[in-house]
C-alpha cells in the first residue's frame, strides 16, 4: 500500500509498505522520519492487521491526544496537526472533485473579484471573532484554576471505583451463626480508586492488586464508573511494586475520556486527592504539597508529599493541580498527621511509556525488599513455613529472604495472573527457606527438623520418655488407670537445647525437653460419648474459645478402652462432628463480623454454639509416611479450617489448623507447605495402650502409623506371657508375670551422627496392679553408654551423687584429688556391658516406680519415682 504526506495539499512524503508495523514522527530511529519541527519524535504508528491498515495517535502528552485506532481507506483523511495531514494512495483517486464551466468564467471574473473581496473580508472578520472566542475559553480552561466544585465535577468522569464481589457465602455464614441480618451488610465493598488515563487503560496503586505483601493479592473486584457501570478487567499491562502503580486494560472505557498526567508541579502549590474513601464513595480534599522525599530503604526513589487527606480507599487515585492535571498517584497515609504519600507524576509518565505506549512483552520484578514494612517472618508464616528463632538469632542465614524476586511476564490476563505470581513467590521462598535450613545445619546449628539435634555431639535424643511431667494418672470407675495428660511434641527451641547440651557436658544429666501441646483429660465431654471413651483436648476449659486462637493449630485425641478387634475400624475412627462438638465446647466459641461486607455499626463478637458445613475429606501422607485424613471446611469470607487426624492403637489424635484465606491458590500452598514442614515435626508422645490394641494395630496399619510403632514389637504367647522386641537394639524384653498388666507404652528416640539418625525404640513403660492391688509403673530399656540418656537413670545419678556428698561430709574423709565416682550408674538399675549395637556399648536397665495416691484431688495418682526400686529384667538378644 502506498501513503501520502502532504502540506497544504502537497505531497511531501510518498512510501510503499509492505503488510507490518511502522512507526512515523521526527526521530531518526522512526521507520517514516518526517522532518518538521512540528511533528513530535513518534508521532504515530500505522500497521497491518485482518486485511486492513489501521493508524494509531503516539502523543499521549498532546492536548489532542486520541489513542483509538483509525482505519485508512479511501475515504480516509487522517490530520496530523500545522496543515499535514496523511492519505492513501486510493484516496486521491477515489475523492471528489468539484468542477468550474470554463465558457462561464471570462463574464463572472470581474464580479468574481469584488465578490472575493466582500466574502474574504467577512470571513477574515468572522474568524478572527472564532479565534478569539476559542482563545478565550482555552486561556479560561487553561489558565484560570479551578474551584473544587468545578474541579470534581471536570474529573469525576474519569475517576473509577474498585469494588469486590460480594461473597454470597459468607453473607449466609454471618446470618446463620451471628444473627445478622439483610439490613447489617454494606450496598457496596469498594477499596480502592483508579482514573483513566489512556483509552480503556485504567492507573491505580499496584497494591489494590496485590494487597500489602503481594500473597494476599485479591483479583475478584469489578471497575465501576461514574455512571455506576461495571467493568472487567481484562489484562494488566504492567506495574512497578516499589512506585506502587499498576496499569490495568479495561474494555468499555473510551467514552468517559481520561486525565493528563504532568511532571511540572512545585512544592507549596494547592492539590487535591479525588479517591472513593473508605470505599463510600468519590470525596475531594484540598492542601498543598508539601516536599519531595526519597525513600529511606531506597534513597534513589523519589515520593513526593502533601497534606490533602488521604484515607483507605483513596489508594490508586489521582492526586491533581487546580487545573485538573495528576502531578501524583495516591498510595500511603498516616493516622497522626497530615504526612501523605504518592508516586510522582514523572515516574507515572514512565510507566505510561513503558507498560501503555509499548505493550510488547516484557519481564517486571517483583522484589520483597523494596517493599514497605516487609517482614521475611510474616511471609514464611503467611505461607506456613516454620519459623525459628535461630533465623532471628542467626540473620546472616534469614538474609537471603530478604531478596525474594520474582520476574513475571506483561501484559498478562488478569484471571490467571494470582496464580502464577503466588506459585513463583513460593518456589523462591521454599527454595532459600531450605537453603537457610541446610546453612544452619552445616554449621551445627539446630533448624526445624528432629534431624538437627543428633550431632557426634549429642548421638540420641529421645522426646518421649516417661519423666516427672507424665507421672500423674486418674483412676475410672471400671479400675482403668489413664494419663492425665496427652502431648503432641514439637522440637524444643534453640536456647532450651543449648541449655540441656551443657547439662549433658558439665553435670552428666539428661534434662532433654521437647515441646509441642500438652493435653489435659476431659472430665465432662460433649457429645454422644461411651463410658469408656476418653478425651483430651486443650485448655482454656473454664472460659470461651476465640475461634482465630486456633491460626497456629489445637490437638484433640481419643482413646477408646472399649477395645474389640472385630471392631477395629470403629475404634480407630473419629467421627469429625465429635470433634466439632468438643472443639466448641459448652460455652462455644467466640467469633466476629469485622468484614469488609458489613456496615460498622453491625461488626460485632457473636458466640457459636454449633458448626454445621459441609466436610470435606482428604487423605494425606507426611514425610515419615505417616497416614492422615484432614477434614476441611470454610466459613465467612477469610477462614478455611482444617482438621488432620491419624489412627492410634486406641482411637484417634487429630490436630486443628486454620488458614486465614479463602483463595484457592494460596489456600493450596499453605496446605501444601504445612504438610511437608510442619507435620513432620510433630511427635505423638505415645499412650498407655492395651496389649491387644498395640498387637492387632500392627498387624493391620505398621506402615502408615506413628513413628514409635515401627521398631517396637509386641508379641503375646499361649500363656499370656507379653514380649516386647526393640529391633534396632537386637533385644527382647520379656514383661513381668507376677502382675496383672494394664497398659504399656513403646519409648523411642532418634539415633545417629552429622551424617545418618534414624528413629530407634529404646525401652518399654508398664502401668500394672500387683497382688495388694497397688499401682505401679514399672519401665525397661537400654540407654548407650556415655550418652546418659535416661530421664529416670539421670535422676538416680544426681541422687547418688548427693547421698555420696553427704556421706562424705559426714565421715569428713573428703579427701582432694581422690576420683570421683558419683556419676557411675547405680547397681540396682544398670546391667552393663550386655551387647554392642553399631558400635556402641548398650546398657540395660529396669525399674518400679509406686503410684500414690493424691491427697488434693480424688480418684487421682501420682508416679513416685523417688521410691522407685530394682526391677530383674529378663531379656534376650535377637537375630535381625
Amino acid at each position: 500500500m502506498k501513503i501520502l504526506v502532504r502540506y497544504l495539499g502537497m505531497t511531501i512524503e510518498k512510501v510503499e509498505l509492505s503488510p507490518g508495523s511502522y512507526v512515523l514522527g521526527r526521530s531518526q530511529e522512526c521507520d517514516i522520519v518526517l522532518t518538521q519541527e512540528f511533528i513530535s519524535r513518534k508521532h504515530g504508528k500505522i500497521w497491518f492487521e485482518n486485511d486492513k491498515w489501521y493508524f494509531q495517535d503516539l502523543r499521549e502528552d498532546h492536548p489532542n491526544f486520541d489513542g483509538k485506532p483509525i482505519e485508512l481507506n479511501q475515504d480516509t483523511s487522517i490530520d496530523l496537526g500545522h496543515d499535514v495531514d496523511l492519505i492513501t494512495e486510493d484516496y486521491l483517486e477515489h475523492a471528489e472533485t468539484n468542477i468550474t464551466n470554463l465558457h462561464n468564467l471570462k463574464d463572472v471574473v470581474g464580479q468574481s473579484k469584488a465578490n472575493r473581496r466582500v466574502i474574504w473580508g467577512l470571513s477574515l472578520a468572522l474568524i478572527f471573532l472564532l479565534g478569539s472566542g476559542i482563545t478565550f475559553y482555552a486561556y479560561q480552561r487553561l489558565t484560570k484554576p479551578m474551584d473544587p466544585n468545578s474541579l470534581l465535577t471536570f474529573v469525576r468522569s474519569k475517576i473509577v471505583e474498585f469494588e469486590r464481589v460480594r461473597n454470597e457465602d459468607a453473607v449466609k455464614d454471618y446470618k446463620k451463626y451471628g444473627g445478622l441480618e439483610d439490613k447489617d451488610f454494606k450496598d457496596k465493598s469498594g477499596f480502592c480508586t483508579g482514573f483513566i488515563i489512556a483509552p480503556d487503560v485504567v492507573l491505580t496503586a499496584s497494591h489494590c492488586l496485590f494487597g500489602q505483601l503481594i500473597i494476599d493479592m485479591d483479583a475478584n473486584f469489578k471497575i465501576k464508573t461514574s455512571d455506576d457501570k461495571k467493568h472487567e478487567v481484562k489484562r494488566i499491562l504492567g506495574f512497578d511494586i516499589k512506585k506502587d502503580f499498576l496499569f490495568l486494560e479495561v474494555p468499555g472505557l473510551k467514552e468517559y475520556g481520561f486525565l493528563n498526567i504532568s511532571g511540572d508541579y512545585q512544592v507549596g502549590q494547592k492539590v487535591f486527592t479525588v479517591g472513593n474513601v473508605h470505599g463510600e464513595g468519590i470525596a475531594i480534599r484540598d492542601g498543598i504539597m508539601a516536599s519531595e522525599t526519597s525513600d529511606p530503604n531506597d534513597p534513589e526513589i523519589k515520593f513526593v508529599r502533601y497534606s490533602a487527606a488521604a484515607s483507605p480507599g483513596n489508594s490508586g487515585g489521582p492526586l491533581v493541580d487546580e487545573y485538573g492535571n495528576v502531578v501524583a498517584l495516591v498510595f500511603a497515609g498516616t493516622w497522626t498527621e497530615n504526612y501523605n504519600l504518592g508516586t510522582s507524576a514523572d515516574y507515572l509518565l514512565q510507566g505510561k511509556r513503558k507498560f501503555v505506549t509499548n505493550r510488547k512483552e516484557k519481564d517486571v520484578k517483583i522484589e520483597f525488599r523494596k517493599l514497605l514494612n516487609y517482614s521475611p517472618r510474616w511471609l514464611l508464616e503467611r505461607l506456613s513455613f516454620p519459623h525459628n528463632s535461630n533465623f532471628d538469632e542467626n540473620p546472616e542465614t534469614l538474609r537471603a529472604m530478604e531478596n525474594v524476586l520474582v520476574d513475571v511476564k506483561v501484559p498478562t490476563e488478569l484471571e490467571p495472573f494470582p496464580e502464577i505470581v503466588l506459585n513463583k513467590i513460593n518456589e523462591v521462598v521454599r527454595i532459600k527457606f531450605e537453603q537457610i535450613t541446610k546453612s544452619l545445619d552445616d554449621q551445627g546449628i539446630v533448624s526445624l527438623g528432629w534431624n538437627s539435634f543428633v550431632t557426634a555431639e549429642t548421638p540420641i535424643i529421645i522426646p518421649s520418655q516417661f519423666d516427672k511431667s507424665q507421672s500423674k494418672f486418674k483412676l475410672l470407675e471400671d479400675g482403668q488407670m489413664i494419663p492425665k495428660q496427652a502431648a503432641l511434641l514439637d522440637t524444643p527451641s534453640p536456647k532450651d537445647f543449648n541449655q540441656y547440651k551443657k547439662k549433658l557436658d558439665e553435670q552428666k544429666k539428661f534434662d532433654f525437653q521437647s515441646y509441642g501441646y500438652m493435653m489435659d483429660h476431659l472430665e465432662n465431654t460433649k457429645g454422644d460419648i461411651g463410658p469408656k471413651e476418653i478425651v483430651y483436648a486443650t485448655g482454656p476449659f473454664d472460659s470461651k474459645k476465640r475461634i482465630w486462637s486456633y491460626v497456629f493449630g489445637v490437638p484433640y485425641s481419643q482413646v477408646k478402652f472399649d477395645y474389640s478387634s472385630s471392631e477395629w475400624q470403629k475404634v480407630r475412627s473419629f467421627p469429625f462432628d465429635l470433634f466439632l462438638k468438643n472443639f466448641i465446647g459448652e460455652k462455644g466459641i467466640i467469633a466476629n463480623s469485622f468484614s469488609p461486607l458489613v456496615r460498622p455499626k453491625s461488626s460485632r463478637e457473636f458466640t457459636i454454639k454449633e458448626i454445621d458445613k459441609e466436610i470435606s475429606t482428604t487423605e494425606i501422607e507426611d514425610l515419615h509416611g505417616r497416614q492422615w485424613v484432614r477434614h476441611s471446611f470454610s466459613m465467612f469470607d477469610r477462614l478455611t479450617f482444617d482438621v488432620y487426624c491419624i489412627n492410634l492403637p486406641q482411637g484417634a489424635m487429630c490436630l486443628s489448623k486454620m488458614f486465614p484465606t479463602l483463595d484457592k491458590t494460596l489456600l493450596s500452598i499453605s496446605r501444601s507447605n504445612y504438610v511437608k514442614y510442619w507435620l513432620p515435626n510433630y511427635l505423638i508422645n505415645p499412650f498407655f495402650w492395651s496389649v491387644d490394641s498395640l498387637i492387632d494395630y500392627q498387624e493391620r496399619d505398621e506402615s502408615k502409623g506413628p513413628i514409635f510403632i515401627r521398631d517396637f514389637k509386641v508379641k503375646k504367647s499361649s500363656k499370656n506371657q507379653v514380649a516386647v522386641s526393640l529391633e534396632s537394639m537386637g533385644l527382647e524384653f520379656s514383661l513381668p508375670s507376677n502382675m496383672t498388666l494394664l497398659s504399656i507404652r513403646p519409648n523411642t528416640g532418634l539415633l545417629g551422627d552429622d551424617q545418618k539418625q534414624s528413629w530407634v525404640s529404646l525401652g518399654v513403660e508398664a502401668l500394672y496392679q500387683d497382688e495388694k492391688k497397688q499401682f505401679k509403673v514399672c519401665g525397661m530399656g537400654v540407654e548407650i553408654d556415655g550418652t546418659f540418656s535416661n530421664y529416670i537413670l539421670s535422676l538416680y545419678r544426681e541422687g547418688k551423687k548427693k547421698q555420696k556428698s553427704k556421706q562424705s561430709q559426714n565421715s569428713g574423709d573428703s579427701e582432694k584429688g581422690k576420683k570421683d565416682e558419683s556419676n557411675d550408674y547405680p547397681e540396682v538399675f544398670i546391667k552393663a556391658d550386655t551387647a554392642k549395637k553399631a558400635g556402641r556399648q548398650i546398657n540395660v536397665y529396669g525399674y518400679c516406680a509406686p503410684l500414690q495416691k493424691d491427697p488434693l484431688i480424688e480418684g487421682t495418682y501420682e508416679a513416685k519415682l523417688s521410691k522407685a526400686k530394682k526391677l530383674e529384667v529378663s531379656y534376650r538378644q535377637i537375630v535381625q
